[in-house]
């Protein structure tokens, strides 16, 4: 009896298994329908592939907007490089500046000193 019953059971198992796999199947793109898809799985698949099938749509409703989204980001990406070269030239602007007024300080305490002389 229980032998009977465990190989009913391994019987049901591999068909479940198949029924999985169709649905695995369907879940990558296609909709295969397997003949050993009971018909409650068939309706279930039917009420996912409708879902899928309005997701596909919305997808492509938004496709312009991404492609706006991109282009957007990228112009935000280039506003920023060119920012942080215009700042690094600032800053190196800021430096020479500092550098050529320290000069200059020099040189009228040394025109000061020769002027004494």
């Amino acid at each position: 009896m229980k032998k009977h019953e465990i190989t009913e059971h391994e019987a049901n198992l591999e068909k479940e298994e198949k029924v999985l796999e169709a649905i695995w199947d369907s879940l990558k793109g296609g909709f295969i329908v397997s003949l050993y898809l009971s018909p409650f799985l068939i309706w279930i698949l039917d009420k996912i592939q409708v879902f899928h099938e309005q997701i596909k749509v919305k997808q492509k409703e938004l496709q312009p907007w991404t492609a706006k989204i991109n282009i957007k980001q990228a112009a935000i990406d280039v506003a920023s490089s060119e920012q942080d070269i215009l700042t690094k030239k600032a800053t190196g602007l800021k430096d020479a500046v500092t550098q050529a007024e320290g000069q200059l300080a020099e040189l009228q305490v040394e025109q000061e000193g020769k002027v004494l002389f």
